[in-house]
């Protein structure tokens, strides 16, 4: 092993005390791999070699990031690396690697994200059902127009969250790394990046538990790694959509200040309005809505009992 990397393994040797205590509270991943894993990374890239050289402490930041989140270096997992970035040695996580800690929170059982080629015939059929997307696999599938992703619930019910070309490219146009025309994974993986983002959008949309607070840190930290405010995304709602959404509120015997009580929850931040609230979620609170009303058609519970209170909206059971 060379004098350099020698170096370099001290530097994260350093860590593993601290790596240690953090790896406890989810007790995922442990230091001896972890160090392997980076080594190795180490050892592939030269360019990250040499900045890890001249900023040892983000490599250090890098790895305890690794603990923080409990995301694996595996190379074969590829659920997570570490890339060179703006003269810092960064924790990169992959779209796979948000699916994973989807999956190990128990949120869905299972997820996918695929992008969209203008020959491609794709149909959306509804937030609340699986899309039939059909393309030639071996075929010239033309330019990416859009990207999306669908999840089951543990409940067996599916989730699908879509973005178009132009709305992924609204957030890659806020990178720093963009806008400084640097190289980063918008230019060198644009495609990995546009399924990132919409499943980004889409954890928003999906159920939460306790377990979640992984996914969180994991966003906050790819976020704060591209330098891209996403509380700020948020595609405005389409006037057709509010109507039909304070149309169902008015139906189902429910005010527009105890929906935003509820969608306050739901998406954890202050919705004052229901045009607070972006075109994507939008499709996501009409499918709720619209789930209490079929939902009690097939109970064929007389019409005379079915009131307001047998629809609570989250949190007010």
């Amino acid at each position: 092993m060379s004098d350099q990397l020698q170096l370099l393994r001290g530097t994260i040797e350093k860590s593993r005390t601290t790596f240690e205590e953090m790896a406890r509270v989810h007790n995922v991943v442990n230091f001896k791999s972890e160090a392997s894993f980076a080594m190795q990374l180490l050892k592939a890239n030269s360019f990250l070699q040499k900045i890890a050289m001249s900023n040892p402490q983000t490599l250090q930041y890098a790895v305890l990031n690794v603990a923080s989140i409990g995301l694996s270096l595996n190379p074969v997992e590829k659920h997570a690396y570490l890339v060179p970035r703006s003269g810092s040695v960064c924790l990169d996580i992959s779209y796979m690697g948000l699916i994973h800690l989807l999956v190990e929170s128990g949120s869905i059982k299972w997820m996918q994200s695929e992008l969209v080629k203008e020959n491609d015939t794709f149909l959306f059929k509804g937030v609340g059902r699986e899309p039939t997307h059909e393309f030639n696999a071996f075929g010239d599938r033309g330019d990416v127009v859009g990207v999306y992703c669908v999840a089951k619930t543990e409940d067996g019910e599916y989730l699908t969250s879509l973005m178009s070309k132009d709305e992924c490219y609204q957030i890659r146009n806020r990178s720093e790394a963009w806008k400084r025309n640097q190289s980063g994974p918008w230019k060198t993986d644009e495609g990995e990046m546009m399924k990132k983002t919409v499943i980004k959008r889409a954890f928003k949309l999906l159920p939460k538990n306790d377990k979640a607070k992984r996914i969180y840190a994991a966003i906050e930290h790819d976020n704060n790694q591209n330098k891209i405010d996403f509380a700020a995304e948020i595609t405005p709602i389409e006037p057709s959509q509010k109507e039909m959404i304070l149309s169902l509120t008015k139906k189902l015997e429910r005010s527009e200040v105890q929906l935003c009580e509820h969608l306050s929850r739901k998406f954890n931040r202050d919705i004052k309005s229901v045009d607070n609230i972006g075109k994507s979620e939008a499709d996501s609170v009409i499918g709720e809505l619209e789930s209490f009303m079929p939902k009690k058609v097939e109970e064929k519970k007389p019409e005379a009992e079915f009131t307001a209170q047998d629809i609570p909206f989250e949190g007010e059971e």
